[in-house]
């Protein structure tokens, strides 16, 4: 991808937290509003994902034998009150 589209992205990455943060300190005049509207709008910039790739998807190579196996492990330990007192 290109330069300006990482800067775009950038942008809009800011506006969307700055926004509702400078919003919420001109309404309200206190920190204690600001602070967490700073963090809940940092966390939603974060989750944006502007690629036009499709998500991948993993898929076991062995059928999901290994996820089995796991299973049948922790079933014995459940069975044999390992680690309990």
């Amino acid at each position: 991808m290109n330069r300006k589209y990482h800067i775009k992205v950038a942008m809009l990455r800011a506006a969307i937290v700055l926004v509702p943060s400078y919003l919420m300190a001109y309404l309200t005049d206190k920190m204690v509003y600001v602070v967490p509207t700073l963090v809940a709008a940092g966390f939603f910039a974060a989750t944006l994902n502007f690629q036009d790739s499709e998500p991948t998807t993993r898929v076991d190579e062995d059928g999901g034998e290994a996820k089995k196996w796991t299973n049948l492990i922790w079933m014995d330990l459940a069975k044999s009150n390992i680690g309990t007192q």
